[in-house]
């Protein structure tokens, strides 16, 4: 009977292990399927191999610790058994001939029956507790729990004499802090330390020996504790890996600190493929069920301790539900180093545009409006001054891909290109005119030379300049069509009409599809290259001007009607603006407040009479320039014009009410050179003003040099220019008057007899 118990028993554990082993087969054949794949399309992701992860994924370890369960428990067990059965054998022999000896009429002692009973209690009992409803398991989890559970129950009941292996002591974990730190340092001090592993040809990620000795020792941490039956204790060990990770982190940036010499020839781009690939595992990790778990508890030992303060509600227990599970353990860590990987991949790039931009300034400064016309070109060539630039882009390219991960580096080269699109548009499309030889140029160098550069990383390096590209299209466009377009695009911007024109129809016709209007505007200019000139009294510096700047002269702004500021109107013959009739070739009288467009430049006429009856100033305003304001002869540097056919009342009001109302970044633009002159009168009236003597000692300075004073600011000449400041007691004082137009009189006559 005893041995057809134990033989049921044993095929029954049999059966149930057998179905187990299958299905755990089977589901370990998907998912190796599954963890090829993933690998095969992203690379590796911080286990040693397909089978190790796998293993881990599936909550059972590393393949050593299934090999020590093997040897520990299933060898060892399969030997007791072994030795259970040879012993109820022998005790089976016994009891035969016992009983054969009955049936020949022997008579058994008391003390064999005794020793019988004894063998037959010695008979080991075989239990099979039964599987939990509502467990839940997951999809890649292997329902084992049956087998595994008849096995721990039998080691309990009779293997517990047998030594099972080193269990995790978890109030041990002060010693694995320390002992973890000291791996840390000593990984850190290697002299291989930022090595990497294999070629740049075979590993994509550049992992360094330091980064994949870092993860393993985290890796080894999470399978000691994986098999831990407590979530707390568990989540005590997640703690110190955080902690390690954060401490690690730390070390770095100390050893960041350290590093004195070019980034690129520095552990910097070793440590930013480091931090890359750390970041990278933690992803993945963080999608395992294992720490999937341990963030569920972690949410609710949260709650719990919120909702309790402490007034011992008990843990969370059960099986965890990962239904609306918020981020992952690794989040705050994970921001912090990608904070740093963004940061430090900042520093690169920024090392390798300074470089580029130091060797583009005789690029910036060509004479871009001089360049040889087209039809003289035979063989089109890259432009000499671009040779330095571009060298050294693709120097600093090639040592930034030698350097860092594949991932890392497509990040790189996207920025690089971004910041350059925008560099070569604002200080070499927008900063230069253009002739009809300039405007090829810069498309050849772009479309040739530059874009090519990026070409080997991307099918569609133009598609990383678009504004370079863009404007390249509008600078090409033949003039009549740039003034057309200028055109329509003004009278889209100027009239909230309901008609079907708009702004990006218009752009979208000649293909440009990124820039806005107003940039487009601000490049069609270029190529239209309108200019503007204020009181042309010397008409032959004129002409020379223009045509060294390369621009097309539209318009004569005139201030006042005196032969040294209008002498020059009737030579230029363009469209003469100004304020009175007396103006020599004028061609459009202008008032107060009205608004003058040439090319991109806004021109707001300004009324001051004064020095004479039809005086205008020109307020200039343009987009990414500081305004000006030119004043004839109504505002000098510290003084004013003479009252000539005004009074000190229109004085008052030209410089005090209208040119003081003006923003004080406001550049003046004078018609003569009285600064020195003026600021000793300015002395005079304040003695104690020390914003004069420092302006007095600047000017007398620029004046030996033979250079120009001009231009001021409206906010200095609010601080230096006594018939600016009439409003200020100390003038008052000076003029012996209470009231600032008086005051302004007075000073005026005082000046015209002012020998100084």
């Amino acid at each position: 009977v005893n041995v057809c118990v134990v033989t049921v028993a044993s095929q029954t554990a049999l059966d149930t292990l057998t179905d187990a082993a299958d299905s755990l087969l089977n589901k370990v054949a998907v998912a190796l399927h599954n963890a090829f794949e993933r690998e095969r399309l992203r690379g590796p992701t911080g286990f040693p191999d397909i089978v190790e992860r796998v293993f881990h994924e599936m909550g059972l370890g590393s393949i050593l610790n299934l090999h020590d369960f093997y040897q520990t428990r299933i060898i060892r067990y399969h030997n007791f058994l072994k030795e259970g059965c040879i012993s109820m054998t022998q005790s089976y022999i016994g009891q035969l001939k016992v009983y054969k000896s009955l049936r020949a009429g022997e008579k058994l002692s008391m003390t064999t029956m005794a020793e019988a009973e004894e063998q037959d209690g010695n008979v080991p009992e075989i239990h099979f507790p039964a599987q939990e409803d509502d467990s839940v398991v997951d999809q890649l989890q292997p329902s084992l729990e049956t087998g595994f559970q008849m096995l721990h129950s039998l080691e309990q009941e009779q293997l517990h004499n047998l030594d099972t292996g080193e269990d995790i002591d978890v109030s041990d974990s002060p010693n694995l802090d320390r002992n973890a730190s000291e791996k840390m340092d000593s990984m850190l001090s290697s002299e291989t330390a930022w090595l990497p592993l294999g070629s740049s040809e075979l590993d994509e990620m550049r992992v360094s020996e330091c980064g994949e000795t870092f993860l393993t020792l985290l890796l080894t941490m999470t399978e000691r504790y994986t098999s831990l039956p407590q979530p707390g204790h568990r989540l005590q060990f997640l703690e110190l890996q955080l902690e390690l990770l954060d401490d690690f982190r730390v070390r770095l940036l100390q050893l960041l600190h350290e590093e004195t010499s070019d980034p690129l020839s520095s552990r910097l781009p070793a440590i930013l493929n480091t931090i890359h690939y750390l970041a990278s595992v933690l992803q993945e990790w963080g999608g395992l069920t294992h720490f999937l778990h341990l963030q569920y508890y972690k949410s609710q030992f949260e709650k719990v301790d919120t909702l309790s303060h402490g007034d011992g509600v008990p843990p969370p227990s059960g099986a965890p539900n990962l239904e609306g599970l918020q981020g992952t353990v690794f989040d705050d860590i994970l921001d912090l180093l990608l904070r740093m990987k963004t940061d430090l991949l900042g520093q690169l790039c920024e090392t390798v545009q300074l470089d580029v931009i130091a060797r583009s300034r005789e690029y910036r400064k060509d004479r871009w409006y001089a360049m040889p016309s087209p039809k003289d070109l035979v063989n089109p060539s890259v432009t000499p001054s671009a040779c330095p630039m571009l060298q050294v882009l693709a120097a600093k390219l090639h040592q930034l891909q030698e350097l860092l991960s594949v991932p890392l580096f497509s990040e790189a080269w996207r920025q690089m290109a971004e910041h350059l699109c925008q560099f070569i548009y604002e200080e070499v499309i927008l900063q230069n005119c253009f002739n009809e030889g300039g405007a090829m140029q810069l498309q050849y160098d772009m479309t040739r030379n530059l874009f090519p550069l990026f070409g080997q990383f991307t099918h569609k390096p133009d598609a990383h300049f678009t504004l370079v590209k863009e404007a390249c299209v509008l600078l090409n466009l033949p003039r009549g069509s740039a003034l057309l377009l200028r055109d329509t695009l003004r009278l889209c911007l100027t009239y909230d009409t309901n008609e079907d024109v708009k702004e990006a129809d218009v752009l979208a016709d000649v293909g440009i599809h990124r820039l806005t209007a107003d940039k487009a505007l601000a490049i069609i200019d270029e190529v239209t290259k309108e200019a503007a000139i204020v009181d042309p009294v010397a008409p032959e510096t004129v002409v020379s001007a223009v045509k060294s700047e390369g621009v097309k002269l539209t318009t004569v702004l005139t201030t006042h009607h005196h032969w040294d500021h209008a002498g020059g109107n009737e030579s230029l013959v363009k469209q003469v603006c100004g304020g009175d009739d007396r103006i020599k070739a004028l061609t459009r009288k202008v008032s107060h407040g009205d608004q003058l467009k040439v090319g991109q430049l806004s021109v707001r006429c300004l009324f001051t009479p004064c020095h004479t009856s039809g005086h205008i100033c020109y307020f200039v305003e343009s987009a990414g320039h500081a305004p000006a304001v030119f004043t004839g002869d109504t505002l000098f540097i510290a003084g004013c014009g003479r009252f000539f056919e005004g009074t000190p009342d229109q004085m008052y009001k030209a410089l005090v009410e209208t040119l003081s109302e003006l923003p004080d970044e406001t550049r003046v633009f004078c018609g003569h050179e009285y600064t020195v002159q003026n600021l000793k009168f300015a002395q005079h009236v304040e003695p104690n003003n020390q914003d004069i003597k420092d302006k007095m000692s600047w000017a007398q300075m620029k004046r030996a040099k033979t250079e120009p004073t001009v231009p001021s600011t409206i906010g200095q000449e609010k601080k230096i220019n006594p018939f600016v400041r009439v409003l200020e007691p100390q003038v008052q004082n000076h003029a012996g008057q209470s009231d600032p137009i008086a005051t302004m009189g007075f000073i005026r006559r005082e000046k015209d007899n002012f020998k100084g």
